[in-house]
């Protein structure tokens, strides 16, 4: 049994630059357990993403992330994606639109939504936020993210139902606090989906999600350096008391924490 397979839930997912061209090059933290997953984006600053997925019944199970020839896989600290989650949340909450700015709601299949925004700035044109929900008999899936890429424009025009601003930010406000308390997703899945489906057929208002401004990426940042010498301080000091699977693990997560102090001033260094 490897350390990952025996201690780890917790990963940072990083495609090999060898095989990522033409394909998705944005590195992922993540969640991981048999039934429930949760997925980050590493750049939650400039492009956060939260996307949950659930199986609703025990038969399946979600395998576990492992390295291959196109991706590495790095156990990370519980504590350094429960970070990103809260920072994902406020980038999320923090992000503005214009009034002028057009909006869609569109029914995919009776079990399938999906929101989206279009930003008519011609100094920020890709400035969207989406949101889709899927609700099956088997499956559970939401994400929520900000996008930078070119839109859809003419078919969400030609089959998706214009909204208004106020109604497109009642389905935001809904879905940041569902989002809120991680540890009570599967608890309150059923009522926010149901409220969702409601809101989709007819808005209603809905508080905001709070923010709190003075959380920065730089706490981040800080937060990874100090677990950073934590772990060396152990690994030295402990040298005889610590087992080679644990001794195993701490590397890893040494590994991962070395390579998200490098992305954060990679992505951030502008």
């Amino acid at each position: 049994m490897s350390a990952i397979d025996g201690l780890s839930k917790y990963f940072l997912e990083s495609p090999k630059s060898t095989y990522s061209y033409g394909t998705n090059k944005e590195e992922k933290i993540s969640f991981w357990s048999p039934n429930l997953c949760i997925t980050l984006n590493e750049r939650a600053e400039s492009i956060p993403y939260i996307g949950i997925s659930y199986n609703k019944y025990q038969d399946e199970k979600f395998e576990i992330p492992r390295s291959s020839k196109y991706e590495k896989v790095r156990p990370i600290l519980p504590e350094l994606f429960d970070d990103y989650y809260k920072f994902s949340l406020q980038s999320l909450a923090r992000m503005n639109f214009n009034y002028d700015d057009e909006f869609y709601k569109e029914m995919i299949s009776h079990d399938y939504l999906s929101l989206q925004s279009l930003s008519n700035d011609k100094k920020n044109p890709y400035n969207r936020l989406s949101i889709t929900i899927d609700n099956s008999i088997k499956y559970f899936s939401v994400d929520i993210y900000r996008t930078t890429r070119n839109s859809n424009r003419r078919s969400l025009q030609k089959n998706a139902t214009v909204i208004s601003r106020d109604d497109f930010f009642q389905f935001v406000n809904l879905t940041l606090q569902y989002l809120s308390d991680r540890n009570s997703l599967t608890i309150f899945m059923k009522d926010y989906s149901t409220k969702f489906f409601q809101l989709f057929e007819e808005p209603e208002p809905f508080s905001g999600y709070l923010v709190n401004p003075t959380d920065t990426i730089e706490q981040i940042y800080k937060q990874i350096e100090s677990r950073k010498i934590f772990i060396e301080k152990q690994l030295i000091e402990n040298d005889d008391d610590v087992a080679p699977i644990e001794r195993a693990q701490l590397r890893g997560q040494l590994e991962g924490l070395d390579y998200s102090l490098k992305a954060i001033k990679a992505n951030n260094s502008q």
